[in-house]
């Protein structure tokens, strides 16, 4: 079976596979006739989330799991800086849209939940509701088995403008939802599930969490991140257009961070020199994960283009001086 047809899939996109597994789409930048994507659930007897077409599935991110691969070809999952899994088009069996998703949910969600008011609160701060999507397991229709547990509903937000909205009302947003950002007791919770599969002295994960500034906190372990998609218009160069020249590592105050917001992650840095450098990685985790003025190493990969990717394990960001920057924070 090919795959359906649709005018173009977007970062953030979800994509059932012919072998049962479900990925999302990363970035917009794809080799032909591939997609970037990661692996996000898979078929288990045991698994925690249900849907009635679907049966159970398993979710597991904070752990790589290289048996999977042995069963489901393209499951290449690792919670580690990679260029993302490449999966061919031609595997693709359903895709999950985020706008359509965010309609039935209009209809759908009870008035007085939680999710129904940020909906609404970004609606009221004039957010278009054609430039707001869901995904995660809601837009997949996966219902945890365990009824107990309050299931987050994350929310995408298409477009640069969407994007500068939002950081401007940030707090406006947080007053009118009851949320909060980032708790130290949360950021903790989420260094301890994923720091250890990172190489420690290239990386400063809690440092990076600091800045994730579109993270909502409205409980203790209830957290909603808004994540945001380039609009199909506005997508910039691909940072991976040039052969790699060497292995690096360079530093200096960030003096660009807004394409940080965006897959793939992207922020501009200049060094004692006055060169200016421009760093991209595809890593989830590092969304936000600087700040104008913040003072970084980064290890990576240099490309031709003058482009420092983070893609691999031993690659990382942390700051020059951690101390500074935890009494700053």
């Amino acid at each position: 079976m090919g795959c359906p047809k649709v005018k173009v899939m977007n970062d953030l996109d979800y994509l059932l596979l012919q072998d049962g597994t479900i990925h999302l789409v990363m970035g917009p930048h794809h080799p032909q006739g591939f997609l970037r994507t990661l692996p996000v659930y898979w078929p288990d007897p045991d698994g925690e989330r249900f849907n009635q077409e679907l049966g159970r599935m398993k979710k597991i991110v904070a752990e790589p799991n290289p048996e999977l691969a042995k069963t489901y070809r393209y499951y290449q999952h690792s919670f580690r800086p990679t260029f993302a899994t490449i999966v061919p088009v031609n595997v693709v069996k359903k895709v999950y849209q985020p706008r359509v998703a965010f309609q039935r949910f209009l209809t759908s969600e009870p008035v007085n939940s939680i999710w129904r008011n940020l909906a609404e609160s970004l609606l009221k701060m004039g957010l278009k509701s054609n430039d707001i999507g869901i995904f995660g397991s809601t837009l997949v229709g996966l219902d945890k088995i365990d009824a107990h547990r309050q299931k987050d509903i994350d929310f995408l937000l298409y477009g640069q403008e969407s994007c500068r909205l939002v950081r401007l009302k940030i707090n406006r947003l947080r007053s009118l939802t009851s949320a909060k950002p980032l708790s130290a007791a949360h950021r903790r919770y989420q260094t301890n599930k994923y720091a250890r599969n990172l190489t420690n002295n290239v990386n400063n994960f809690d440092f990076t969490l600091k800045n994730k500034w579109s993270s909502l906190e409205f409980a203790p372990g209830l957290v909603s991140t808004l994540r945001f998609v380039y609009k199909e218009n506005e997508i910039p160069d691909n940072p991976l257009a040039t052969p790699i020249m060497a292995e690096t590592t360079v530093e200096g105050p960030v003096v660009d961070d807004f394409g940080a917001n965006f897959m793939p992650r992207t922020f501009s840095l200049r060094t004692a020199s006055g060169r200016l450098v421009k760093v991209a990685s595809y890593f989830w985790a590092h969304q936000a994960c600087v700040k104008v003025g913040d003072q970084v190493i980064v290890r990576g990969s240099l490309h031709q283009n003058n482009t420092v990717t983070i893609s691999r394990p031993d690659h990382g960001i942390k700051p020059i001086n951690p101390i500074a920057s935890e009494r700053e924070n």
